[in-house]
């Protein structure tokens, strides 16, 4: 599964794209001067870990390497650290091939005065003379592994080893992009299954570039598969979602996901509830029943289809489970509302309350909050749930009897002689013997506190009942009259009163 905290990973990477930029000046130069110094444009996880020690990165390079390795190929490529810069050196890797052979010759081309060093604006001049386009200072800062400025020839050798991913040269083409999707209508009848059975294999809601080609050549498309892939992953991050194919079918699984892990906690746990008759199976009834009753607003008929990718009329554990794994982006959220926020539902569901307690008889058992008139604790039953019950109590006089080990002084009979204590009771105490116990025979009753009526409902337990036949709530359609001794509040009477 690839649920994993994807803020926290993208903020790892961004942290390791500024210590990169911060310590070397350029992603490429950091890639071949730190990451890869053997000229390789791959790296392996284990190269990545040992390269972050030696650097002193401090960040987690395990969320790194899967922040990094964005389409889970096991590996992580420059075009994934930074896709604009090796677009640029894709593209220039493709001119000098094409146009003098091989990246040495390029350089010998470029070095009109043979000086054997290339500075940057001899080395743009050049390359502007031969009608190369694409901008130079990315691309010169990128070659210049040892940040001296100058280029020589050994810092463009690389260029002749590496096998840069068709895509990276290759312009979109959104003709190609509809004529792959007709394809998998054609092949799969919707998206969502065409999605599942060759395009995301490992249910992660990501393919990449490997898994796409794979796809297209399944279904027999031998068109422009890399200029497909370029009007699809726009944002070039290596991996395009089942969005990008069918944004419709995104949204509506997203939002079936979401309210799935707030109501039942996942899928999984919502199809154990769907299915009402336990065989494994959920009907269309069962599946609109279900959504209906517990609150499911969208529409169910075509997220019903979209799922049952068997087209047999019937959902299974396996035709649903696979959205407990699933990553949604493209700006789709699985947020829930903060804990301290009402939303409009929330407030339409207050409001209602609201106007309904007109017709409801509530009863407490403890004071409400109007006014507090709290009774004892001292000696309140657990039959009061509102106060504090710290047990039963009784007081008496102080005994006379005396006290067990001790011998009173005749001159003092009230209190007892430090020389009159007996030591045996201690020594009896210490010695090994049974434990025994004492306990009163006496009937004790505990004083149950009287919990006092309250007008308005307070905080302890509700018992609702709502009257028998037409409840109507009244209320006049006059203002009140008040009498003008009591517009001025009670103070106003008692002071008549009191002249009187």
């Amino acid at each position: 599964a690839r649920a994993y905290n994807w803020k926290a990973a993208a903020s790892v990477l961004a942290d390791f794209r500024h210590f990169l930029k911060r310590r070397y000046g350029s992603y490429v130069r950091a890639w071949r001067s730190a990451l890869s110094p053997d000229g390789s444009m791959i790296l392996q996880k284990n190269d990545l870990f040992k390269a972050c020690t030696a650097m002193g990165f401090p960040g987690d390079v395990r969320l790194l390497y899967r922040a990094v390795d964005k389409d889970a190929s096991g590996y992580i490529s420059i075009e994934e650290l930074d896709p604009k810069s090796a677009e640029i050196m894709a593209h220039f890797r493709l001119f000098a091939e094409e146009k003098f052979g091989s990246a040495a010759e390029a350089f010998r081309a470029l070095d009109r005065f043979n000086t054997k060093k290339l500075r940057q604006p001899e080395f743009t001049s050049a390359l502007r003379s031969y009608g190369f386009t694409t901008p130079t200072k990315l691309l010169f800062h990128g070659l210049d592994i040892s940040g001296q400025k100058a280029l020589v020839e050994e810092d463009l050798l690389f260029l002749d080893k590496w096998r840069p991913p068709a895509f990276l040269v290759a312009p979109p083409n959104p003709q190609a992009v509809e004529e792959v999707k007709a394809l998998l209508l054609w092949n799969f009848r919707n998206y969502l299954k065409a999605w599942r059975h060759v395009l995301d294999i490992d249910a992660s809601n990501h393919c990449n570039y490997d898994e796409f080609e794979a796809a297209c050549k399944k279904i027999g498309y031998s068109g422009d598969i890399p200029g497909a892939w370029r009007a699809l992953d726009v944002d070039f991050s290596g991996f395009i979602t089942l969005y990008e194919i069918d944004p419709a079918s995104s949204t509506t699984l997203m939002e079936f996901r979401r309210w799935c892990d707030v109501e039942f906690g996942g899928v999984r746990s919502a199809f154990g509830v769907f299915d009402v008759s336990g065989d494994n199976e959920v009907t269309f009834a069962e599946f609109r029943r279900s959504c209906r009753v517990y609150g499911y607003d969208g529409n169910t008929r075509p997220l019903f289809f979209a799922l049952d990718t068997e087209k047999n009329g019937t959902l299974s554990m396996d035709e649903v489970a696979f959205l407990d794994d699933w990553e949604f982006h493209d700006g789709q959220e699985l947020s829930e509302a903060p804990s301290g926020t009402l939303t409009s539902s929330m407030m339409d569901s207050v409001s209602v309350l609201r106007n309904s307690t007109d017709t409801v008889d509530y009863s407490t058992d403890g004071p409400g909050p109007a006014k507090y008139a709290p009774p004892t604790t001292m000696g309140a039953g657990p039959v009061t749930p509102m106060v504090h019950f710290s047990g039963a109590y009784s007081f008496r006089k102080r005994t006379q009897r005396l006290l067990p080990g001790l011998h009173y002084h005749r001159d003092s009979p009230e209190a007892p002689s430090p020389a009159s204590y007996d030591s045996t009771l201690g020594v009896l105490l210490i010695s090994p013997a049974k434990p025994a116990w004492g306990f009163g025979t006496a009937k004790r009753s505990a004083a149950e506190a009287r919990s006092l009526d309250s007008v308005v409902p307070g905080p302890g337990k509700y018992t609702i009942a709502r009257r028998k036949g037409t409840t109507v709530a009244c209320t006049p359609r006059r203002p009140l009259r008040v009498h003008p001794l009591l517009r001025e509040g009670p103070g106003a009477l008692r002071e008549v009163h009191s002249a009187r």
